[in-house]
């Protein structure tokens, strides 16, 4: 439990050496779901895994739950860990969200991203207008599913906040950029639920690729957007990056 400044995030630290790894999970937090991607990076640099405020066994953080105050969040986490140096930040779902924000807003403390399956704004404001009553149904539905609600609430109460503070966060800095998606649907999940959704899903991610600095699209087909996680492209890329780093590093120049 780490001391962010007044509150404590659960965080999981393994593993020796640099470019550190920061995992940020999907939008109800779950390092658990992340630890065996986290296990296999440690074997080979330091990483960090947490649970954003109100998540997990972390407690609650100020309000709004909002991108941008996310992102100061896990830069107070990385100062009290000592984490000076570029990291290499790994956002899965909404957590991908995140970490673009936290990377817009620290570009000096980003040496990668790797963004699984991410969410981003238009896909957030593509199933709003297209959808509204799965929409504000989802609320009711994740309430009765998460009681008591806890830090998700929050996050989803600043929604509307965190699309327009993604929207804002550019340019990203010029570093190695992996965006992952997963084309196979996931039918207990209303967002990924069947080809078309998908297609929203692969478009928004083309898109986001489009207007990144450096940055490669990967379609997965034989995966879901829970399975992705475990999927080994997914390790090969950030293994690979991290040598890339570290090559950068010894000869002074930028990773590509």
């Amino acid at each position: 439990m780490v001391d962010v400044g007044g509150y404590r995030l659960e965080t999981v630290v393994l593993g020796q050496g640099e470019p550190t790894v920061v995992f940020e999970a999907g939008f109800i937090g779950g390092i658990g779901m992340l630890r065996g991607l986290q296990t296999r990076i440690a074997e080979t640099t330091t990483t960090v895994a947490y649970e954003r405020a109100g998540l997990g066994g972390s407690e609650d953080g100020p309000e709004p739950r909002s991108a941008n105050q996310i992102a100061r969040e896990l830069a107070s986490l990385l100062d009290v860990l000592a984490i000076h140096e570029p990291v290499i930040v790994v956002g899965h779902s909404a957590g991908g969200m995140f970490a673009r924000v936290f990377a817009n807003r620290y570009p000096d403390r980003i040496a990668g991203l790797v963004l699984v399956d991410p969410a981003t704004e238009d896909a957030y404001e593509n199933w709003r207008s297209s959808d509204p009553t799965h929409w504000d149904g989802f609320e009711q539905q994740v309430r009765e599913a998460h009681d008591p609600p806890g830090g998700w609430y929050g996050q989803w109460h600043a929604l509307p906040q965190s699309i327009e503070e993604a929207r804002g966060a550019w340019p990203l800095p010029a570093v190695p950029t992996t965006i992952f998606t997963a084309l196979v649907p996931l039918p207990e999940e209303w967002v990924l639920a069947d080809d078309e959704r998908i297609e929203v899903w692969r478009q928004a991610h083309e898109s986001l690729s489009q207007r990144t600095p450096s940055a490669e699209h990967v379609a997965l087909p034989s995966v879901d957007h829970v399975g992705i996680v475990d999927h080994p492209t997914v390790s090969e890329r950030i293994l690979n990056l991290i040598d890339e780093v570290r090559t950068a590093d010894a000869s002074g120049g930028e990773p590509r």
